[in-house]
This record gives structure tokens, C-alpha cells and sequence, in this order.
């Protein structure tokens, strides 16, 4: 509900959809379909969704917890409040994409390789 209402004072409903649990090739094809990651959490063990959106080569905008921060590389974009949320979700829309074409053709990969991490294969 916290989400929800963050998204709806912010008026970007249609900018943003929360997901429920998935099965595999839904995970996937959100991941590769998506613009980009958002992974609010105050607490993660491991920080799976991140390693996941990195796997699939999107930006990430994320809350800055060690689980998330421990992943940092140039597609991670961390932010700790409201202010720091809108400059870097600005700085994710600004940054250039690496090649779209590539991306697509890593699809596969990326299944195979959560397949491989979830013992689905």
C-alpha cells in the first residue's frame, strides 16, 4: 500500500506497475521489456532483484541498503530519500542505453541463466 500511495501522490500510475509473484518466462520478459529496474526495499538479505536487472543489462534505481550497494556498477543508480529518488530517477531516463539489438539477443541468455539459478533446467 506504501508503494501504491507513492506512486499515485506522484502521479506516474501509468509510468509505473507494481508486480505480483510470476513464473519464470513472465519474469523474463517483464525484465527485457521494461525500461528500467526499481527496487525500493529497506532491507534485503541478498538484494535478488537487482541481480537480476543486471543480468538482463537495464538501469536500476534503487534504494541505497548494503544488499543494493554491494551491486553497484554504472547501471545502478542509488538513492537514501524523495530528493535523492527524483534526481536519480531523472539521471536514469538522461542515460544513453547500451545497444537495444544487443540487449534482445541476450534475452535468451538471461533466461537460461536464471533457469540455471533457479534450477528450472
Amino acid at each position: 500500500e506504501r508503494v501504491k500511495k507513492i506512486i499515485d501522490d506522484h502521479r506516474v500510475q501509468s509510468e509505473i506497475e507494481v508486480i505480483p509473484f510470476l513464473d519464470l518466462d513472465d519474469v523474463v520478459s517483464l525484465y527485457c521489456n521494461s525500461t528500467f529496474i526499481w527496487a525500493h526495499s529497506k532491507y534485503e538479505g541478498y538484494g535478488r532483484a537487482v541481480a537480476e536487472a543486471k543480468l538482463s543489462h537495464k538501469k536500476i534505481l534503487c534504494t541505497q541498503i548494503s544488499a543494493f550497494m554491494e551491486q553497484k556498477d554504472e547501471n545502478v543508480y542509488l538513492y537514501t530519500n524523495q530528493n535523492d529518488f527524483h534526481i536519480q530517477y531523472k539521471a536514469v531516463l538522461a542515460s544513453k542505453y547500451k545497444d537495444i539489438h544487443g540487449q534482445l539477443i541476450e534475452h535468451e541468455i538471461f533466461k537460461s541463466q536464471l533457469e540455471f539459478l533457479y534450477g528450472k533446467k
